[in-house]
């Protein structure tokens, strides 16, 4: 499993409230950069550097009444030799053992993948997923479909834009000095 993602996660619900910049600066959490549709951040985890890339969905899809914080990440945890680990955040408690799917979509092309799920987040199931998955969100993809059904029953689809997610890839890269490494 994903090792201290919890912590990233946490810190990732702050992203777009201006009014929690104070925590955002009392937890070590910096912003890289904003591009297009994505935001790039740098942090500390037990002193070790951690570079993550986050957006969140252009469009919500689902009969739900309350739903928690939804986006997607991108980390680097080059102590832990960990590269672009890929993960969603639903916002709501996924069904033990359940898959999430995640589609691409690339012009006329649709790439897909099955996803596994923990708690409220969904993670790719390998590493040759997470770069595969890593490759077409940043290089390839228009866009981004994660499609799943919470604890409760309810279906939901998520739909990104990828639009800005090269330049927060390499800025994550850059930060986190794995340029080369992955992808």
């Amino acid at each position: 499993m994903r090792y201290l993602y919890t912590c990233v996660l946490i810190f990732n619900l702050f992203m777009n409230n201006s009014e929690l910049f104070a925590e955002k600066k009392a937890n070590n959490v910096a912003e890289i950069g904003s591009f297009g549709d994505w935001k790039a951040y740098v942090t500390f985890e037990k002193k070790e550097k951690v570079c993550y890339m986050v957006s969140l969905p252009k469009k919500q899809e689902g009969d739900f009444k309350k739903r928690g914080k939804v986006y997607a990440m991108i980390t680097h945890r080059p102590s832990l030799k960990s590269f672009n680990v890929v993960s969603f955040h639903a916002g709501y408690k996924f069904p033990k053992n359940s898959k999430v799917t995640l589609s691409i979509q690339a012009g006329k092309h649709k790439k897909e993948f099955e996803l596994f799920t923990d708690n409220e987040t969904a993670w790719a199931i390998s590493d040759s997923d997470d770069q595969e998955i890593t490759k077409c969100l940043t290089k390839v993809g228009e866009s981004l479909i994660i499609e799943g059904i919470s604890s409760k029953g309810t279906k939901t689809k998520d739909t990104y834009s990828l639009k800005g997610s090269m330049k927060a890839y390499k800025a994550i890269c850059e930060a986190c000095k794995v340029l080369g490494k992955k992808n």
